[in-house]
């Protein structure tokens, strides 16, 4: 799973997991990865919102706990407009870059490395825009 979160501004905080995730992972990702992010943009009392769809681990008893516990408000989007999300996206714009014409990988070292260049090198100022 890539696990990643962006703002306005196009930065971007990344993370590949590996392995099937649960609600805890989410959580753990998130602590480490959502809330640095978040204060690296907007400091410790930055009020944001948070999008994400309605995947079960997203959605589970205790997911909803922890990011209440952080104060952390969500956006709301319609099951039935994932065009509307902009994660979803950005997860177009790296799958497009990353198997361009053809592409395969024989890793999953490679893949993810690949991942985090599109990332880092082309997805800012795309991210301004969506």
């Amino acid at each position: 799973m890539v696990w990643a979160a962006f703002c306005y501004n196009g930065k971007v905080s990344l993370q590949i997991t590996r392995g099937r995730q649960t609600s805890q992972h989410y959580t753990k990702a998130s602590e480490d990865n959502l809330l640095p992010f978040a204060d690296l943009l907007g400091g410790p009392q930055w009020q944001f919102q948070w999008q994400q769809d309605n995947a079960s681990i997203y959605t589970a008893n205790n997911t909803n706990v922890w990011f209440n516990s952080q104060n952390i408000k969500f956006l709301d989007w319609s099951v039935c407009s994932p065009d509307l999300n902009p994660i979803e996206n950005l997860s177009g714009i790296i799958c497009r870059k990353i198997y361009s014409n053809g592409r395969q990988y024989s890793s999953v070292n490679e893949l993810n490395i690949s991942i985090e260049d599109v990332i880092v090198r082309h997805s800012s100022p795309k991210l301004c825009k969506i």
